[in-house]
C-alpha cells in the first residue's frame, strides 16, 4: 500500500470529512474537488490508481455529441464543458485530433443529415468553451471534405461515398497520466490516498455508514478508517460494495468494449466507419460507428459493444469481441 507515495499505513487514528472509493478518474476527480473545498480526504484503491476502466478507453474526451443521437441535450452540453474543463487542466497531456465521417447516398447517411447535426451540436454547445482561456487550446470547429479529397489521402477505400465532415475531438495521450497527475495534486493538497487496499464493508454506526474496513493487501493488516462522508466511486463494481450494506443499487445495466491496437494504418485523421450494428438512438445515421484511431504510432480501432447482466473482472478482450472488430 502506498500512501501519497511513498509506503504508508491505514489512517485509523483519526477520522475524516470525506472518503472515496475507488482510484479511477472519477474518484481521483472526487478527491481532488473536496481536498480544494477544505475537506479532510482520504480515497482508497484496491489496485493500482486507474488500472481498471479509466486506463482502458478510446483515449478521446468526447465533447457529447454521441448523447445528440438520444436527444439528451442537456448532456451534450454538460460533456462539452467537462472536456473545456480537462483540457485547460491538463493541456500537456491533450491534443486534437480530426476525425473524418463519410458521407453515403441516400438520406441518413448523407451529407445534409449529418450537416444539419453538426449545426445542431454546435447550436448546444454555444458558450460552453468559456474555461479554454488560451485559444490554442480551443477545439477547431467542423469542416466538410469531399470525396476525391478522402481518396487520395488514402483514408477510406470505399467507392460510395460521397464525401464527410471532419469533427475534431479532444485526445488523451496517457489516460493513466492524467489519473494520476489529478490524484497528486488531491495529495499535494492535503489528502490521502491509499492503493492496493480494498474496502471489506462498510462501517455502520445508528443505521448510517460512517466509513469502511478496509484492508491493507500488502501487510494483509485490516483497520477501519472513519468518515462523516463516504463515496462510492467504484464505477462498475459499487453494487457489489453496497450490497453488504444492503444499499440500493446503482447500476441499471453494463456493457463491455474492447479495442485492439495495431500497425499504423492512418497517420493523422482518425476515421468513424458505419458498421453492420444498428444504433440504439433516435436521432442516428442509421448504425453504430467503428473509430480507427491515431495512436502512439499504432492504430486503435474500436470499440465492440456487448452488453452484460454483470461487471467483468477480466480487463482482456474475448475471442467475440475481437471478432466483433
Amino acid at each position: 500500500m502506498s500512501e501519497t507515495g511513498v509506503s504508508g499505513r491505514l489512517p485509523t487514528d483519526k477520522g475524516f470529512d470525506v472518503l472515496v472509493i475507488g482510484g479511477g478518474i472519477t474518484g481521483a476527480w472526487t478527491a481532488l474537488d473536496c481536498t480544494l473545498r477544505g475537506l479532510s480526504t482520504v480515497l482508497v484503491e484496491k489496485a493500482d490508481f486507474g488500472s481498471a476502466t479509466s486506463m482502458r478507453s478510446s483515449r478521446l474526451l468526447h465533447g457529447g455529441i454521441r448523447y445528440l443521437q438520444q436527444l439528451e441535450f442537456a448532456k451534450v452540453r454538460e460533456s462539452s464543458r467537462e472536456r473545456s474543463f480537462l483540457t485547460q487542466s491538463a493541456p500537456h497531456l491533450v491534443e486534437h485530433i480530426p476525425f473524418v465521417v463519410p458521407t453515403y447516398p441516400g438520406i441518413r447517411q448523407g451529407r445534409a443529415f449529418l450537416y444539419s447535426g453538426m449545426l445542431a451540436y454546435r447550436a448546444l454547445t454555444l458558450g460552453t468553451h468559456a474555461a479554454l482561456t488560451d485559444p490554442a487550446n480551443r477545439v477547431p470547429r467542423d469542416r466538410g471534405i469531399k470525396r476525391q479529397a478522402i481518396k487520395d489521402q488514402g483514408l477510406i477505400h470505399d467507392e460510395a461515398i460521397t464525401g464527410g465532415r471532419i469533427l475534431y475531438e479532444a485526445q488523451v495521450h496517457s489516460s493513466e497520466r492524467m489519473t494520476l497527475g489529478v490524484i497528486e495534486r488531491a495529495c499535494a493538497s492535503g489528502a490521502i490516498a491509499l492503493n492496493y487496499a480494498a474496502m471489506e464493508r462498510y462501517r455502520i454506526t445508528n443505521n448510517n455508514v460512517s466509513g469502511i474496513w478496509v484492508r491493507d493487501l500488502v501487510n494483509d493488516e485490516v483497520g477501519e478508517i472513519r468518515s462523516q462522508i463516504v463515496i462510492n466511486a467504484a464505477g462498475p463494481w459499487c453494487d457489489h460494495l453496497n450490497q453488504s450494506a444492503s444499499l440500493h443499487p446503482l447500476n441499471t445495466g453494463f456493457a463491455r468494449g474492447a479495442h485492439i491496437v495495431t500497425r499504423a494504418l492512418l497517420d493523422h485523421y482518425a476515421v468513424a466507419l458505419p458498421s453492420a450494428f444498428q444504433s440504439d438512438g433516435v436521432a442516428t445515421r442509421g448504425h453504430r460507428h467503428v473509430f480507427v484511431i491515431p495512436w502512439r504510432n499504432h492504430s486503435l480501432i474500436g470499440t465492440s459493444y456487448m452488453e452484460s447482466d454483470q461487471p467483468s473482472d477480466s480487463m482482456v478482450a474475448t475471442e467475440a469481441e475481437i471478432s466483433q472488430l
